[in-house]
């Protein structure tokens, strides 16, 4: 059983198809394999009030965006032979990451891995009251010592929760508290490739909460 923040919501777009068809039509920018997710990544974002409205109703609480530091909607697609820097990696400086899988069924494989972190023996990220037994100031500083040079290194990471992509699946989760990744990688073009809508946003707090 998954826990309560890793949601998989199916059937997430009313029409699917029309979501598809716009991402295959628009414009992609390439990152020259600087960037740590593989392949293209679109232009311009694409979301409405109602997808926001939805994420709040799935977290139970309101959330914040922020398109100049973090992405909301923008479609993405990577092929088989595509590079990026990092392979498990932490989506920091977000709260949640929301992944809508738009490769049609016949052509998927693999999915979203979930890892424990064997060297630290950690099933997740430390917060902020944690990070200094890591001596570290902040989890970009604990990414760039724990992470990221173990981030290609499948020896240093145990399974602990596998979610195939599927055509119209969300899988919604806490990106900034998990060690994941992508498990394959596949296709030749845009059309019968790894094809994604991702969204990254921040949970406001509770009043009351932390005091």
């Amino acid at each position: 059983m998954l826990p309560e923040d890793i949601l998989i919501v199916d059937n997430f777009y009313t029409n699917p198809d029309a979501v598809r068809k716009l991402a295959l039509e628009i414009n992609y920018q390439e990152f020259g394999g600087m960037q740590n997710f593989p392949g293209f990544e679109s232009e311009k974002s694409f979301s409405s009030t109602s997808i926001k409205e939805r994420f709040q109703k799935l977290i139970k609480n309101e959330i914040i965006i922020s398109p100049r530091e973090y992405i909301f909607g923008k479609f993405r697609y990577s092929t088989e032979n595509d590079y990026a820097q990092t392979e498990v990696h932490l989506d920091h400086d977000v709260d949640w990451t929301g992944i809508v899988y738009l490769t049609k069924d016949e052509d998927c494989q693999g999915g979203l891995s979930i890892y424990h972190h064997k060297k630290l023996g950690l099933d997740s990220a430390p917060v902020q009251s944690e990070l200094q037994d890591f001596n570290c100031k902040n989890i970009a500083e604990f990414d760039s010592k724990y992470i990221y040079p173990y981030t290609k290194l499948a020896e240093n990471w145990n399974l602990l929760y596998y979610i195939p992509i599927k055509f119209n699946r969300l899988i919604l989760f806490k990106g900034s508290k998990y060690f994941h990744g992508i498990t394959e990688q596949f296709g030749n073009s845009i059309y019968n490739s790894r094809l994604t809508q991702n969204f990254f946003f921040k949970e406001k707090v509770k009043k009351g909460v932390g005091l």
